[in-house]
């Protein structure tokens, strides 16, 4: 057979035929190894069944074979792939993984816990490019991970890894410091994905902009062609990003800045702090601002001639009677959220 990728979602509903179920997955582990050219898999919820799929995968070449892996599920589902993985090596030549975590159906089961997956992570770092971890669980908390990956006597190093991406929706207060020590280790990426959107009593004690300060003051991409980063909403934490985008702009092509809206004059200081150095690399830019004038689009037309796509967010609009002159775009979109 000459599929290339393939989706396995587990859906369960309350009339669900079990033995059809069965037989159903039955056909699947069959068909498996008859897919020689299979490289990409994207396996959901698998909690009850991720031990059977393991074994059936590992058992035949396509193990061997496999590029991509995305794996979505509960606490369980990765709890069993890192004891599966620990004195194991399935996966040779993996060079993209994505993780997903949700909450369990049974929301008074979910207990809080740490994720630990050092045993299949450093299975697969020689290998490994692209890194995408999403947690949309208060819990567990990922600071044992980042610290597994950081420890001095055998740290787990990724010398491929290109791209990574951290979706964290975490209730606790401080992102972890053994990410930075990560990001420092692993500073030749070209993409970097942070999403680290805080509860509310985050919000207030301020300390993701502390953090994002220790981040740039300790750790230097010299490599990113891409950063889409979740801003801060205090000047600190804003300033900060404006220095990481000063840092980066000479290898940087697209740029992200998520999250809360951008004082005008922020959003300025990121602009300028793109052409500080006459380098004019960007193609892609999105920006949220707290309002659109002319005078901040003949800004963008002005500096950042090349760009071919731009998105810009605001709450208010300011004196567009006239239409400045813009350089052609491949691409603009321009989206005024109304707030009440």
């Amino acid at each position: 057979m000459r599929t290339k990728a393939l989706a396995v979602n587990f859906v369960f509903s309350d009339s669900t035929n079990e033995k059809t179920f069965d037989v159903a997955l039955a056909a699947l582990l069959r068909s498996l190894p008859l897919l020689t050219n299979l490289t990409a898999l994207d396996i959901n919820y698998a909690s009850l069944h991720v031990a059977t799929l393991f074994r059936t995968i590992t058992s035949c070449s396509l193990a061997r074979r496999l590029q991509e892996l995305s794996l979505t599920g509960h606490t369980e589902t990765f709890a069993f792939i890192q004891k599966y993985c620990t004195h194991k090596t399935p996966f040779e030549n993996l060079t993209k993984l994505s993780l997903e975590l949700h909450l369990a159906f049974d929301n008074d089961t979910q207990m809080e816990s740490s994720l630990n997956l050092e045993s299949f992570l450093r299975s697969l770092a020689p290998t490994l490019k692209s890194l995408q971890i999403i947690n949309r669980l208060l819990t567990p908390d990922l600071s044992p991970l980042f610290s597994a990956f950081t420890q001095h006597d055998s740290p787990v190093l990724f010398p491929n890894l290109k791209s990574f991406s951290l979706h964290l929706h975490s209730s606790f207060l401080t992102p972890p410091q053994s990410l930075c020590h990560f990001l420092r280790n692993n500073n030749h990426l070209q993409h970097l994905h942070l999403d680290m959107s805080p509860t509310i009593p985050y919000r207030k004690n301020g300390s993701f902009g502390a953090w994002l300060i220790r981040l740039v003051n300790n750790v230097s991409f010299p490599s990113l062609q891409s950063l889409d980063i979740y801003s801060s909403n205090n000047q600190a934490g804003q300033s900060t990003v404006v220095t990481l985008i000063k840092r980066t702009a000479p290898t940087l092509s697209l740029l992200r800045v998520s999250g809360h809206c951008l004082p005008r004059h922020i959003a300025d200081q990121m602009v300028n702090a793109l052409t500080e150095l006459e380098v004019h690399q960007l193609k892609s830019l999105s920006l949220n601002v707290t309002e659109l004038s002319v005078s901040f689009l003949d800004l963008l037309a002005r500096n950042l001639p090349q760009l071919e796509e731009l998105s810009l967010l605001t709450t208010q609009v300011v004196g567009l009677c006239n239409v400045c002159f813009f350089p052609p775009l491949l691409s603009l979109n321009l989206v005024l959220m109304y707030t009440f």
